[in-house]
C-alpha cells in the first residue's frame, strides 16, 4: 500500500513484515525510543536495553503467525531500508491470543517493576473501560526510525491502520506518549479519557528531594471512529 505524501520524500512503501524482519523492526523501535524519559527509566544501561530488545525479539517472533497481529513495515523505496514499523492486534475477536492482552506486557522484565506494574494496570483499566469485549483494532506500536522522521511515514502507517478499520467497520484505540500524541491528533484520533499523568521523580530512585532531570510523563488515552461505525457499546 502506498500513500500519498509531501513530493520532496519519497512515498514509503508499507507492507506486511516478514519473520526475518523482526530483528530489524526493533533495532528501528528502540532507536526511536532512544530519547523517550520513559524507557531511559526502565532502561538505563546499553546492558539493559540490549536485554529489553532481545525479549522483544522473542516476543514479535513468538506471535508472528497470530492471525489478529499485524506487524507492518515501511520501507524506503530509494535504499530498501526498513524505516519504520507498527503493530496493530484485531481485538475481541472472540479467540484467545495476542488480540486480548498488550503482547508488550512486561517485555524485558520478568519481575515488574512497581511502576512498571502500575502503567499495566491504568492501561488494562483504559481499555476494560472503553473497548470490554467489542471488535476493535488497537496500535500496540508506532515507531520511526530517526533518520527518516518528518518525512509522512507515520502518517502513511497510520492510514494503513484507518483503511483497515474503516473497512471492517470497527472503532481503534491507541495510547499515545508524549511525542506521539500530536501527530495522533492531527490525523483525526481523539482525547477520551483523563491523561495518565506520571511523577517520575516519585518513581526514580534518588530523585526526590533534589532535580534529577525527572518531570511529568503523560500518557494519552485515544480513539478514532470508523467512517461506517457507531459509539463502541
Amino acid at each position: 500500500m502506498r500513500t500519498r505524501i509531501p513530493s520532496r520524500f519519497p512515498v514509503p512503501i508499507i507492507q506486511f513484515a516478514e519473520r526475518n524482519d523482526i530483528p530489524e523492526l526493533v533495532r528501528v523501535w528502540l532507536a526511536a525510543e532512544r530519547t523517550n524519559l520513559l524507557m531511559f527509566y526502565h532502561f538505563p544501561t546499553e546492558e539493559s536495553r540490549s536485554e529489553y530488545a532481545e525479549q522483544a525479539i522473542k516476543v514479535l517472533d513468538e506471535n508472528f503467525d497470530d492471525p489478529h497481529l499485524l506487524l507492518l513495515k515501511a520501507v524506503d523505496p530509494d535504499t530498501s531500508r526498513i524505516t519504520a514499523m507498527a503493530v496493530w492486534q484485531k481485538r475481541g475477536y472472540g479467540q484467545p491470543s495476542a488480540q486480548s492482552e498488550d503482547i508488550f506486557a512486561g517485555a524485558g522484565d520478568s519481575d515488574q517493576i512497581p511502576l512498571e506494574r502500575y502503567i499495566d494496570t491504568q492501561f488494562k483499566r483504559f481499555l476494560a473501560s472503553w473497548a470490554q469485549n467489542s471488535k476493535h483494532l488497537y496500535l500496540a506500536l508506532l515507531m520511526t526510525d530517526p533518520n527518516f522522521q518528518r518525512r509522512g511515514i507515520g502518517t502513511a502507517m497510520l492510514e494503513w491502520g484507518h483503511k483497515h478499520a474503516d473497512e471492517a467497520g470497527i472503532p481503534a484505540f491507541l495510547i499515545a506518549s508524549p511525542v506521539g500524541h500530536p501527530l495522533y491528533q492531527h490525523v483525526g484520533w481523539k482525547d477520551v479519557d483523563t491523561p495518565l499523568q506520571i511523577d517520575l521523580s516519585q518513581w526514580a530512585a534518588g530523585a526526590q528531594g533534589g532535580d534529577m532531570g525527572w518531570g511529568v510523563y503523560k500518557y494519552y488515552y485515544m480513539l478514532r471512529m470508523a467512517k461506517t461505525a457507531a459509539m463502541p457499546e
